[in-house]
């Protein structure tokens, strides 16, 4: 028995064959055995960005399996910087049959651009993943505008209006209002919300 490593090229081979040998000599005719090249890798990735926030990610990677996962074990899910995987980041393991994964909302994006899902067998995770750009969803208001009719000091009330996003309004469910110590909403308080 010998193992084969990892990642051998296979180049235009057809066949392994095993030739025995005395102290004499080599055999002059092998037994030959088809090469089987097991290739298995996820299909047809979606990855819908459900974080309205620019450069943040959240929402469920799902895929397809391959025709023949016989030799698959599990996946692994990556953000990777390109399609090759170079400099990429784990973000989980997967089990066969699951075929998706969970990104918590709020995941900082950059400086990834793709998706990658690698099938894993019980020797080696695949060298060449499958991969999906990744299309950020930002949706924010613009044009806030609101006039006090509250004519008491330290106390607020009127209407506030906004623009609604340009972008990726489809993902918009509703709207939350907060007064907030800054315009990054820091020490915020509901004021309440709009469906």
């Amino acid at each position: 028995q010998l193992a084969v490593p990892l990642e051998t090229p296979r180049a235009s081979y057809s066949h392994f064959v095993v030739y025995t040998k005395s102290n004499l000599a080599e055999q002059s005719t092998p037994v030959g055995e088809n090469i089987l090249d097991e290739a298995a890798h996820a299909m047809d990735i979606i990855f819908i960005d459900e974080d309205l926030d620019s450069g943040e990610v959240g929402g469920t990677i799902s895929w397809r399996d391959c025709e023949d996962v016989s030799e698959v074990t599990h996946y692994s899910v990556y953000l990777g910087y390109n399609v090759v995987g170079r400099d990429r980041s784990l973000m989980g393991v997967v089990a066969i049959g699951t075929n998706k994964f969970v990104v918590s909302v709020d995941s900082v994006l950059s400086p990834f651009t793709h998706v990658m899902v690698y099938a894993s067998s019980a020797l080696a995770e695949q060298t060449t993943p499958t991969t999906l750009l990744i299309s950020d969803t930002s949706a924010s208001v613009s044009d806030i505008r609101y006039v006090d009719k509250d004519l008491d000091i330290a106390e607020v009330g009127g209407s506030i209006s906004w623009a609604p996003p340009v972008n990726d309004v489809a993902r918009v469910q509703g709207y939350y209002v907060y007064l907030a110590s800054g315009a990054l909403g820091e020490q915020r308080s509901s004021i309440g919300r709009t469906m």
